[in-house]
């Protein structure tokens, strides 16, 4: 678990707290501003109870450094990126949906950095944490004022950011789960490696998955202009509407599939 554990970029709560004089404790990096979670609306709402630097197009308030602006994006493992956002002692890890396996680069990179992660997504999301408490996790508080507190009191107290950094500071790492899976620096290419070992070692058999672990809720997000539990039902319509017209296992057209699903719309049957 070497990219969890080492401390390449890792910088001791005492020179972040030095840090501070220049930037905030937090930070946040976002380009895809319109998500199904209204990812932006919810960091607002947050930054009005903690200071938050945000790079990236949404909700701007900070310019990368010249030479980082045209890379971010493009190499999300970007070693000049980690030492960037390493200096920040949390860093925003919203993903773009809820859904039950989805868990992106906004968790890994924190990890792999030493910041602590401020994550909204996955439920699933303790199965995938190197230690019980190695993250915030959004939903555990009742709102965004008690998650801001809790940022607050971690960053004023240097023991308690620590407490969360254990499978950096001791190389404590107690979920067997990540040590199996993830074993390199780059989350990808780790479980890329991972799927052919088993395939290699024939322990792969009979091991299938469902559609359970592509679960994604209905989107419930909290700002009234967020327009993805359309699209969301949208979609389960035009889901079923396929299955249907495949099942009569007769040609069709896309007029007829486009009729099909907004009839399921329209008498809510989907």
């Amino acid at each position: 678990m070497r990219s969890k554990s080492d401390t390449k970029y890792y910088i001791p709560v005492n020179i972040k707290n030095k840090h501070l004089n220049v930037i905030s404790p937090v930070l946040y990096i976002q380009s895809d501003c319109d998500t199904p979670i209204s990812r932006d609306y919810i960091v607002k709402e947050l930054g009005k109870y903690v200071k938050i630097d945000s790079y990236g197009k949404c909700l701007t308030n900070k310019t990368f450094p010249k030479e980082l602006s045209k890379i971010y994006s493009l190499d999300l493992y970007n070693e000049e990126i980690l030492k960037f956002i390493s200096k920040y002692k949390f860093i925003i890890a919203f993903e773009n949906s809820v859904c039950d396996d989805y868990i992106t680069e906004k968790l890994w990179r924190p990890l792999i950095v030493g910041s602590i992660p401020i994550y909204l997504g996955s439920p699933t999301i303790e199965d995938w944490l190197p230690n019980k408490k190695s993250a915030i996790l959004v939903k555990n508080y009742g709102s965004l004022e008690a998650v801001a507190n809790l940022i607050n009191k971690i960053n004023e107290n240097d023991t308690m950011y620590e407490s969360f950094l254990e499978h950096k500071i001791k190389s404590k790492l107690s979920n067997n789960l990540l040590k199996e899976y993830i074993l390199e620096d780059h989350p990808i290419t780790s479980f890329e490696c991972f799927v052919c070992q088993k395939m290699h070692k024939n322990d792969w058999y009979g091991k299938y998955s469902d559609r359970s672990i592509y679960t994604c809720p209905k989107p419930n997000a909290p700002d009234r202009k967020n327009t993805w539990n359309q699209h969301w039902e949208i979609g389960q319509c035009q889901s079923k509407a396929l299955k249907l017209l495949i099942d009569r296992d007769k040609p069709y057209s896309i007029k007829l599939f486009d009729k099909t699903w907004k009839t399921l719309l329209y008498n809510h049957n989907c």
